[in-house]
């Protein structure tokens, strides 16, 4: 097994082992010059794409603005639906792209993989290494690691980074590097490709001043469950564990119900069990009351092609009132033959409704984005080597919000431009607030 280039799960053993899930995690900063790295542990959600922690100004997803877009990436890997990274695993930041600047040539992205087999956890290199795009080449690995996993038996470990570099050769420091784990032991089962979901994983409750809750909300609810190979399995046992602020949380079955929050913000963590091994998945509840936070509300979200990201709050009455949405996104790189290139140009649609009165969905703004682009440099079709550019679209539009107190609803769709595809992942938010 060489030149493990590997998004998603890993899945070595038998059929009922845990799986090693693995993901580049990309996040965003506007900044005239060189911002500084989330300075916090991160902790990435697999199943969903979040990326909880970060600081610094950084985002998921590219911020509207005006200044030039840095990008950092690290890889996130566990066997657990969860991975927290660490500050020194973020490679960058490098420049993506400045508004209304020429079209750079791209900036390129590699999970990287050192293996080593030895009896108990190994020390992380501990020398510069560097990677080279064109050949697929990672040099410099010491301590006993390399870029394939070794023959032999025992216990294999594996420790992870990231390149990530505008030219053809990135430096990687000894501090990018994760912490070792074990990856596979010969003779032992290995890991499975079970994730966990939580339906809705995000509520906002609408509230008084003094904080308590509004109708028409009565309650919360979400549905808990275990997917593997993209179907629905039981697990042995569903629970609600970490609960911050809430009231009254149960469940009964896979169904999680909760009364309320007793802070503006809550949280719980919806947990599925199977096999003697936990799934987690973070379930945010925020309220927003009545006054100056009642009229200023946003969400995001992520995933690939297209899809819809919205919420919904109370805003006094008589208000002007704006939706902004901003969305980043690259172009599919299935299919990609060497030698040659795709492009893609994304779509964003803003509405708003009135809840409280069963109002229908107004659409009151669309918006075309720039060109992703993303160029297969590989020598074969084995061997991929991918030269990315990020598209982005962002757009805001007003309107005249109802003149009593209402409950406001309001979505930003994301797709690709009509006419156009090759529409990969995207990152998408939306934000509601008065004029």
């Amino acid at each position: 097994m060489s030149g493990v280039d590997i998004v998603g799960a890993l899945l070595l053993g038998s059929d009922e082992a845990t799986a090693y899930n693995n993901a580049p995690v990309n996040i965003y900063r506007r900044s005239t010059s060189q911002p500084a790295l989330p300075s916090a542990p991160v902790t990435y959600t697999f199943s969903t794409g979040a990326a909880d922690g970060l600081n610094n100004g950084w985002t998921t997803y590219i911020p509207a603005g005006t200044d030039p877009v840095w990008v950092a990436v690290a890889t996130a890997s566990a066997q657990a639906t969860t991975d927290t990274m660490a500050p020194n695993e973020w490679a960058g930041p490098v420049q993506a792209f400045a508004n209304g600047a020429a079209g750079s040539s791209g900036v390129n992205s590699k999970p990287l993989f050192a293996y080593q087999r030895a009896a108990s956890a190994p020390p992380a290199p501990s020398q510069n290494a560097t990677y080279t795009f064109s050949t697929q080449v990672l040099a410099g690995l010491n301590n006993g690691w390399s870029a394939t996993i070794p023959d032999g038996s025992g216990i294999v470990w594996v420790t992870t980074a990231s390149a990530l570099s505008p030219t053809d050769v990135d430096n990687i420091n000894p501090g990018e590097w994760a912490a070792v784990a074990k990856l596979v032991q010969d003779g032992t089962a290995g890991t499975d490709g079970f994730t966990i979901k939580a339906s809705p994983a995000t509520f906002v409750i609408p509230a008084a001043s003094k904080g308590a809750a509004r109708p028409p909300w009565a309650g919360g609810s979400c549905r808990v469950t275990l997917i593997k190979g993209g179907a629905e399995v039981t697990a042995d046992s569903y629970s609600v564990v970490s609960a911050v602020n809430m009231a009254s949380i149960a469940i009964s079955g896979q169904d999680i119900t909760f009364a309320d929050t007793t802070a503006d913000e809550g949280s719980f963590v919806a947990r599925a069990t199977r096999g003697g091994v936990n799934y987690d998945m973070k379930v945010n509840v925020s309220k927003v009351r009545d006054g100056s936070a009642a009229f200023r509300s946003g969400n995001s979200g992520s995933g690939t092609v297209g899809g819809t990201v919205e919420g919904n709050t109370t805003v006094p009455g008589g208000r002007t009132l704006r939706i902004s949405a901003s969305a980043g996104y690259n172009t599919t790189t299935n299919g990609l033959p060497p030698g040659q290139y795709r492009t893609s140009y994304g779509h964003l649609d803003l509405y708003w409704r009135n809840i409280t009165d069963n109002g229908p969905w107004n659409l009151i703004g669309s918006f075309d984005g720039s060109e992703a682009r993303t160029t297969n440099n590989g020598y074969n079709e084995f061997e991929p080597e991918y030269d990315i550019v990020f598209g982005s679209v962002s757009g805001q539009a007003q309107f005249a919000g109802p003149a009593d107190k209402k409950q406001l609803g309001y979505r930003a769709t994301f797709g690709v431009k009509p006419g156009t595809g090759n529409m990969g992942n995207y990152n998408l938010s939306v934000l509601l607030e008065a004029v």
